[in-house]
């Protein structure tokens, strides 16, 4: 599991499609480790957000969704100011062990 970090959309989607597999071969779930991976997933949420937030503009969000072609909601946050929180994030949600790596 990378906690929604890589750009293949690795996240709680991903252990769902496990799920079936490893019942399927008689293997013990673990269900906890579902509540501890959106335990997680709140948390990194929540970060990001008020990051974000934080360094909102409006006007560059409007100018942002329009690029896009898309009603969608933007921060207005352009990529200088969001890599410091990219980097935050690797940084204050390190997996721990290689096993919670794999999580």
């Amino acid at each position: 599991m990378r906690f929604g970090l890589k750009s293949c959309g690795c996240d709680i989607s991903c252990l769902n499609k496990l799920r079936p597999i490893a019942l399927s071969l008689g293997q013990f779930y673990d269900h906890s480790l579902d509540q501890r991976i959106e335990k997680l997933n709140d948390k990194i949420a929540q970060f990001v957000q008020e990051r974000l937030s934080s360094l909102a503009d409006p006007a560059k969000a409007v100018e942002m969704a329009a690029y896009m072609k898309t009603d969608m909601p933007f921060y207005g946050v352009q990529k200088p100011d969001r890599l410091p929180i990219i980097q935050d994030l690797k940084r204050d949600f390190k997996p721990s062990s290689l096993s919670e790596y794999h999580e």
